[in-house]
């Protein structure tokens, strides 16, 4: 029995369409409003979107006088795409005053797959599979960190590039617990501060990296990074670490140092000294 040929839809670096092996409409793509719209109706792939709602996403503020007749042609280049790929004329309709897109069943989108991985990737953890963990985590932080149409500031790209750093702090921290519970602290320290380095305010980050800096053997490290995140809070935010990390924080001081003191980043040892809890609102 013959198999249909898989779709493969990029919108994430290059916006591409792959049927096979061909590389489909790569002229068409390059034209920003024609990458624009067909990113827009992928990552809404299966639902109804109003065309003021495309015009703002192609126009922004400035939709020119004809910008319905604008959008009509752009989306006519978008269904030639769609047509070369294989797919028939039900892929893009227009209905009601909106457009909708329908890919085929089984077309891979690499921002669809992206969600989906790390989804699959807690589960495997929670589910005790470190080793499907780290597969599908690696996976899904591969796709995340590609950029989101590169070069556009639209609402909606900034949005979308929002929830694209949030599937990839997932993914590094599944990566990071799971090798942490593989018994491998050097690389849960080293996924860990990729997180931390991706999203400096969000204390979670800090908390595993310190955990994991522990688990490698470095108390040291870990309390520099509890400094790091202290430090930050307070100068950026007028804020003070929550309670688990500061929980986090008083237990790494309550550990056994051995000499009582710990080196510092130049290699110096430094006394470390209980600092004083912050006053509760």
């Amino acid at each position: 029995m013959a198999i249909a040929t898989q779709l493969r839809v990029s919108v994430l670096g290059d916006v591409t369409v792959v049927a096979g092996d061909r590389a489909i409409g790569v002229a068409s793509l390059a034209g920003r409003q024609n990458r624009l719209l067909f990113a827009y109706l992928v990552v809404r792939h299966g639902r109804s979107v109003p065309r003021d709602e495309l015009a703002d996403a192609l126009w922004a503020d400035a939709p020119p006088a004809t910008w319905e007749k604008a959008l009509t042609v752009v989306a006519s280049k978008v269904r030639a795409v769609l047509a070369e790929a294989g797919t028939d004329s039900s892929a893009l309709t227009s209905a009601r005053g909106c457009y909708r897109l329908d890919l085929p069943e089984g077309t891979w989108i690499d921002i669809v797959e992206a969600a989906n991985t790390v989804d699959d990737a807690e589960a495997a953890l929670h589910a005790g599979d470190l080793e499907s963990a780290k597969e599908r985590g690696e996976l899904a932080e591969s796709l995340a960190r590609l950029p989101f149409l590169p070069g556009e500031d639209g609402v909606w790209v900034v949005a979308r590039r929002r929830e694209l750093e949030d599937v990839r702090v997932r993914a590094l921290a599944v990566l990071s617990d799971a090798s942490l519970q593989a018994g491998d602290a050097a690389g849960a320290a080293t996924w860990a501060a990729q997180a931390v380095a991706l999203e400096p305010f969000r204390e979670t980050v800090y908390r595993r990296l310190m955990e994991a800096s522990v688990a490698a053997g470095d108390r040291a490290e870990a309390l520099r990074v509890y400094e790091r995140c202290r430090r930050l809070l307070a100068d950026e935010l007028g804020a003070f670490p929550s309670p688990e990390t500061e929980a986090v924080y008083r237990r790494l001081l309550a550990q056994p140092s051995g000499d009582g003191e710990d080196s510092s980043a130049d290699g110096r040892p430094t006394t470390v000294r209980p600092r004083r809890a912050p006053l509760e609102s």
